[in-house]
């Protein structure tokens, strides 16, 4: 119960920060995990998209949606996703 009041306050702060920054790439992807541990999942979805749309190269929402594609059997587009992630966790390394 605690950790779903906590979720639900972070959920706030994001729009809250979102509203200042609507395209902040790293805002929204954070924005996007608090939904998707809350069961939001087409919230999640679609907040997931804008931050890749703000940065393609967004690492969790790359994630994200290599994850959802494992989740639905698309095992060839979940590795794909999985090696653009790679790479652009190497990329930021650098």
């Amino acid at each position: 119960m605690a950790a779903t009041g906590q979720c639900e306050a972070a959920a706030d702060s994001y729009e809250q920060l979102l509203r200042d920054a609507p395209d902040d790439d790293e805002l929204l992807a954070g924005y996007g995990t608090v939904l998707r541990t809350l069961g939001r999942k087409k919230d999640a979805e679609a907040t997931f998209r804008k931050a890749l749309a703000a940065n393609p190269g967004n690492v969790r929402a790359i994630c994200f949606f290599a994850e959802e594609a494992a989740t639905e059997g698309k095992h060839e587009e979940s590795e794909k996703l999985g090696r653009i992630e790679d790479a652009e966790r190497r990329d930021r390394e650098q």
